[in-house]
C-alpha cells in the first residue's frame, strides 16, 4: 500500500485542475502561461507538451512513495505536502486569474 495516499491523491487532483484551468485561460482568455518552462513545452508541443511532464512527474512521485523508506521517512511526508500546497496555490492562481478576467 502506498505510504502516503492522501497527500498523492491531492496532488493528482491540484495537478488535473492545473492542466484543466490553464488549458481554459489560454483558450477563452487573453491571459497567457507564466511559467517560462510551460511556455516553452506549448510552443513546441502544445498541450501535451504540459500532461506528459506531469504525468511522468506523478508516475515517478507515486512509484517513489510506495517504498517501505518512506512510510516514516519526514522527508516524503513534509516533501509530499509541500507540494501539494505548492499546486493548491497554482490552481488558485488561475482561478483568481479566470475570475479578474471576466469581472
Amino acid at each position: 500500500i502506498m505510504n502516503h495516499k492522501r497527500e498523492f491523491i491531492l496532488l493528482c487532483i491540484f495537478n488535473i485542475l492545473d492542466v484543466l484551468t490553464t488549458i481554459y485561460f489560454l483558450e477563452f482568455t487573453t491571459l497567457l502561461e507564466a511559467n517560462p518552462l510551460g511556455i516553452l513545452l506549448l510552443q513546441h508541443f502544445g498541450y501535451i507538451g504540459i500532461i506528459i511532464p506531469k504525468l511522468i512527474f506523478l508516475g515517478m512521485l507515486g512509484y517513489a512513495l510506495m517504498g517501505e523508506d518512506t512510510k516514516h521517512s519526514k522527508v516524503a511526508k513534509y516533501g509530499v505536502r509541500i507540494a501539494v500546497l505548492a499546486y493548491l496555490g497554482v490552481v488558485i492562481y488561475n482561478v483568481v486569474g479566470i475570475t479578474l478576467f471576466y469581472i
